[in-house]
């Protein structure tokens, strides 16, 4: 159960590389924010204002830029900052998910833990299994992002909705772009966009204004 909640927020802000004072003037106005820590240096104060801010934040770090260790206390530092949620990958090791996990749970912040594929779409089997570790590592939210190359993937991605517990499911690509406008209808806590004017997060996502748009078109 989500120990924090985010009202009626269907739309998660990703914000890319930006300094401290372009991240904060972009979060200002926003319900729900996404950091990616590992497209940004941030020193500790620059964090500490960051995630002390008013809007609610996910803490974000991807493998590939930072150590293991250095991911470790990058998160750390925005979990007790006071991120409202932290995202940690899947592919990481039990250590290094169970310290975050705990870190988490000490400081009153929601656990996602992620699996992203960026080459393709595991059958419906494989990607059910993937939630299924989600939890099984203590997460309150499970996000399954894939790259879409057919679109009977994209049916393969929402299957993961017909479930009782908090799930995030996505796809990349110009062919999973309608999984973006679905996820929150069919029982996603939020979808993402990136901020309009900056470059996208992630392969298929849609820019803020955009999004919005288009959920006040079918709402």
């Amino acid at each position: 159960m989500l120990t924090k909640k985010i009202g009626v927020t269907m739309i998660c802000l990703s914000v890319g590389k930006a300094s401290k004072d372009e991240c904060l003037e972009i979060i200002k106005d926003a319900d729900l924010a996404e950091i990616r820590l590992d497209l940004n240096i941030y020193t500790d104060e620059e964090i500490e204002e960051i995630f002390s801010s008013d809007t609610q934040l996910i803490a974000t770090c991807r493998e590939g830029k930072y150590t293991c260790d250095e991911r470790k206390l990058l998160l750390s530092k925005a979990i007790k900052a006071g991120a409202n949620y932290i995202d940690i990958e899947l592919t990481n090791d039990y250590i290094m998910i169970g310290f975050i996990v705990n870190t988490a749970r000490m400081s009153n912040c929601n656990v996602i833990i992620s699996y992203h594929n960026y080459e393709k779409c595991p059958n419906r089997e494989n990607l059910h299994d993937i939630v299924n570790r989600c939890f099984d590592n203590n997460a309150d939210i499970a996000k399954v992002v894939c790259k879409i190359s057919a679109k009977q993937e994209n049916s393969d991605i929402m299957s993961l909705y017909n479930s009782d517990k908090t799930i995030i499911a996505l796809g990349m690509g110009n062919l999973g772009k309608i999984t973006r406008i679905a996820a929150p209808f069919l029982g996603a806590p939020f979808t993402y966009a990136y901020p309009t004017g900056r470059k996208r997060t992630a392969e298929g996502q849609f820019s803020i204004d955009k999004l919005e748009d288009i959920m006040k078109r079918i709402s």
